[in-house]
């Protein structure tokens, strides 16, 4: 037996052996790297709808007020517009034009932050933000005319449940500032 051609062989099939290795671990690499990615998002998105919520939230009790767009009072529209722009989001000036804007999603699939419309006879007249979803409460907030901005389980009222149109995906709109997780 020649020991130079069974030298280079072994040789051969070693670097071969190393090449593999590498591009396995490359591979592994860039799975790791989109999971992280993918996690960095996640965290980002819910960062951002946290923060969209802590907004929401630190307005309620504020009375309701036709065309009111501040906290010394809000309708609904107004409402939305107020949190939405804290956080760098402009939008239309009435629910109506609002629920033509954002990409549309199932409301069984819509997250905290998201928005949620209601109308009658074809016609969107109310909106709120979604505050949770799961299958026995769908939470929001909103400004009502009887009792201003107020947080409820909308599944326990016939009312709106008749009502709802359709739910908009928070992250289609916009932003207009950097997304910050203060």
């Amino acid at each position: 037996m020649n020991f130079v051609p069974f030298f280079t062989r072994i040789l051969r099939i070693s670097l071969l052996a190393i090449v593999l290795m590498g591009f396995q671990s490359c591979a592994s690499a860039s799975k790791d790297t989109l999971s992280q990615n993918k996690v960095n998002q996640d965290s980002l998105d819910k960062g951002f709808r946290n923060e969209v919520l802590s907004v929401a939230r630190s307005l309620k009790g504020k009375k309701y007020k036709s065309g009111g767009k501040n906290p010394k009072g809000f309708d609904c529209s107004g409402f939305v517009i107020y949190v939405l722009d804290k956080v760098g989001i402009q939008m239309a000036s009435c629910s109506a034009d609002q629920s033509k804007c954002g990409r549309t999603i199932k409301v069984d699939n819509a997250k905290p932050g998201d928005l949620i419309y209601f109308g009658t006879k074809g016609r969107i007249n109310h909106v709120g933000i979604i505050t949770e979803n799961s299958k026995n409460k769908l939470m929001i907030i909103h400004s009502s005319s009887s009792q201003g901005v107020m947080e409820e389980n909308i599944l326990q009222y016939d009312y709106w449940l008749k009502r709802i149109r359709m739910a908009k995906d928070l992250n289609s709109f916009p932003r207009e500032k950097p997304i910050s997780l203060n």
